[in-house]
């Protein structure tokens, strides 16, 4: 039976070991599921939009559960978005982020002010990309 569940909700692990089938051993495999982001930094709506109704809220959930949940990853990749969170954070949340890195909870990829695809076609624009994220970082 599939699991569905609302964004919202969260399903502890336990929960979907639960609704999972019991399988003899010869037919297991593993799903790993890479948590990470692909925010684009202006498509639909402005930067400042995304921002404010979304991507705020998933880093500040991020780095909540992060620190709830040491075995669990995530991977953040636009920068743009990074540091203007991180501008409007407290010490003590800065220093949690700190901390969530250096136990490698939390890694930058890519690290480019924003995604690079289509909008950065190139080599020069990507680098120029990369160049700006890694400065801020």
């Amino acid at each position: 039976m599939p699991a569905t569940t609302n964004v919202n909700k969260t399903v502890d692990e336990e929960e979907v070991e639960n609704m999972l089938p019991e399988l003899p051993e010869s037919e297991l495999f593993h799903i790993h599921f890479i948590a990470h982001t692909h925010d684009d930094v202006g498509w639909l709506k402005t930067p400042k939009e995304y921002f404010d109704t979304q991507v705020r809220f998933i880093i500040t959930r991020v780095v909540e559960e992060l620190g709830k949940k040491p075995h669990r990853k995530f991977s953040w990749t636009e920068i743009y978005y990074f540091e203007r969170w991180w501008n409007m954070q407290n010490q003590s949340t800065r220093a949690d982020v700190k901390d969530l890195v250096a136990r490698g909870q939390l890694e930058f990829v890519n690290g480019g002010w924003a995604s690079s695809d289509e909008a950065c076609p190139t080599y020069e624009e990507l680098i120029a990309n990369i160049m700006a994220g890694h400065a801020f970082l």
